[in-house]
């Protein structure tokens, strides 16, 4: 329907169509070519122009104020997509219940107390070390060091896992920084 329809019949059914409880997106998605958000909701706040065929000069509010060719009645609106139910005797295995949210503990017993206090002393300074630093600078020796701490306690069997929670990095950086 609202690929038949141009001009102010068309911002006035759009803005029936948000009345009776259609989404911008579903509105926009009705129209061919589908129209973003954004311009379903100017058309809906923007106000529409006085009746071109009426003598007054009384605004139109609704699709009902135009003269024909007004369209047809509102269809209700799309209603959400529902996942149907699994009838009850179906034999698919039910799911399993959740595991409990296992909390890392930061002293972990692999990673020595020690090692620990010197990668959360050595990761900031580790992370202002960029390419175009000198060699000879802080940075670039905490850097260095911290590399060189981070591989030996991987190599000693300490978990990547341990080793980013006490640099206070992400897995994915630590990885980077131990596996060669």
């Amino acid at each position: 329907m609202l690929r038949t329809l141009n001009g102010v019949w068309l911002r006035a059914y759009a803005r029936d169509l948000y009345a009776q409880g259609w989404s911008l997106a579903a509105i926009g998605e009705a129209m061919d070519p589908p129209r973003p958000r954004s311009t379903v909701r100017s058309w809906i706040s923007s106000p529409l122009p006085s009746s071109p065929s009426s003598s007054s000069s009384s605004p139109i509010t609704t699709a009902e104020d135009l003269h024909p060719p007004y369209p047809p009645p509102l269809p209700p609106p799309p209603s959400p997509l529902l996942r149907p139910s699994a009838p009850s005797h179906s034999s698919a295995p039910s799911p399993k219940p959740r595991a409990e949210r296992r909390f890392f503990d930061p002293r972990s017993p692999d990673l020595s107390v020690t090692a620990a206090r010197k990668i959360a002393h050595l990761a900031p300074l580790a992370r202002r070390h960029r390419s175009r630093t000198a060699p000879t600078s802080p940075y670039a020796l905490a850097n260095d060091e911290l590399t060189q701490i981070c591989r030996a306690e991987y190599e000693r069997g300490v978990s990547i896992r341990e080793l980013a929670a006490a640099a206070g990095v992400t897995y994915k950086a630590m990885e980077r920084r131990v596996r060669p």
